[in-house]
């Protein structure tokens, strides 16, 4: 409850591209909690090597880091899910 009182924490719970691109801000940790990257899924563009390298790479400082999560993939998907993350981010 206390973190949320920081001054250092910028919350926002907002459409992730959109406000990326809208702010002129530099942060440095950016922290994604999206849905699973499934094809034709709502954050599917969101786990995108141009989303990474044009929008969120911009708005890091020097140093900054991107944190996603990666679930919860059930048994079914957890390969897919957790590939796809790995193959776009290890580049």
């Amino acid at each position: 409850k206390e973190a949320f009182r920081s001054n250092k924490l910028d919350l926002v719970i907002n459409d992730a591209r959109a406000e990326l691109e809208s702010r002129e801000d530099r942060f440095d940790v950016i922290i994604g909690d999206l849905a699973d990257p499934m094809e034709g899924g709502p954050c599917y563009q969101l786990y995108s090597m141009g989303f990474y390298e044009n929008v969120v790479k911009q708005r890091l400082n020097q140093g900054g880091i991107l944190v996603t999560q990666a679930g919860p993939a059930g048994v079914s998907s957890h390969t897919e899910v957790f590939s796809s993350i790995y193959n776009t981010l290890r580049h």
